[in-house]
């Protein structure tokens, strides 16, 4: 374990100025798991990253712990090459955040979390790295706790089979042209995990026409996404009823809410979710570091 501090003055004892601590994972989760957990629903996406990352064949990631008087204060979580996740955090502790990666982990060009701390994180890395800094996309987190009913078209909900990889990996490159999420991996290569966690699922009537995936949970929540029809099949209630299904099935698992990131530029499909039971919980904003200056 070691202690990354804002400048390299030694900090007085006394002193409350943030600390980042640089922990291995099975730390991080005993340190901060109970401080992620008294927000759960807001921290559900670095939560279950972080609980994913427990997998032996997991790759490569850097957690911090930030603190304050020895107690949590917020955490960040990077996982080359997806964006730098960060939780709340005020100025001072953004800043030592930055600091602490700006000399771990130099190439992070990219940071998500609720929109003021993105933000602050953002552009203190940007000022180590003498680089200009924008916002390049906005998420809305959404969340469930009770389903809504909602009218369901023909056809049922089964889970994704070997048959559906190359047609799951097609609709899966289509979503991230179509939905632009802030980071972009191998399709394929998720597909292959989703399949060998069954935690994908398909909307058949006459063949797939909609894809959804459940399978990102924390102890009390779980999240879904992606959620993608086929274009010649929309307007039809598809999408609609398989996450509909799928958050009556993970609270009927004994979950207690459901969520899912939606780009604020799609309100049709916050039309949707909100149909369905689900409420805006935060933004969460996406900024990019531009080549240094």
């Amino acid at each position: 374990m070691s202690t990354f501090q804002p400048n390299d003055e030694a900090p007085s004892p006394r002193s409350e100025r943030p600390i980042a601590v640089q922990l291995d994972l099975a730390g991080f989760l005993a340190r901060a798991a109970p401080y992620l957990l008294e927000s759960e629903l807001e921290n559900q996406l670095l939560l279950s990253l972080a609980y994913s990352l427990a997998n032996p064949e997991a790759p490569r990631s850097e957690q911090l712990l930030v603190a304050s008087a020895g107690q949590p204060v917020g955490a960040a979580l990077y996982v080359p090459p997806q964006p730098l996740q960060v939780t709340r955090l005020d100025a001072r502790a953004a800043e030592a955040v930055a600091c602490a990666f700006a000399r771990a982990e130099p190439r992070i060009s990219v940071t998500m979390g609720p929109d003021a701390a993105s933000e602050l994180v953002a552009r203190a890395l940007a000022l180590h790295a003498g680089a200009a800094v924008e916002q390049t996309g906005r998420q809305i987190l959404l969340g469930l706790t009770e389903v809504a009913h909602v009218p369901e078209p023909p056809g049922t909900i089964r889970p994704a089979e070997e048959a559906d990889f190359e047609l799951c990996t097609r609709w899966y490159r289509e979503f991230e042209v179509e939905a632009r999420p802030p980071y972009v991996g191998d399709p394929a290569q998720a597909v292959r995990w989703a399949l060998e966690a069954r935690t994908l699922y398909l909307w058949d009537h006459g063949g797939p026409v909609a894809l959804a995936r459940l399978g990102s949970p924390t102890p009390t929540g779980n999240r879904i996404g992606p959620v993608y029809t086929a274009p010649d099949r929309r307007g039809r209630g598809y999408a609609t009823a398989l996450v509909a299904r799928l958050s009556r099935q993970a609270l009927a698992s004994g979950k207690r809410f459901v969520c899912l990131f939606v780009d604020e530029n799609n309100p049709l499909a916050r039309r949707v979710y909100t149909r369905i039971g689900y409420r805006t919980v935060t933004g969460f904003g996406i900024w990019r570091l531009q080549s240094p200056r």
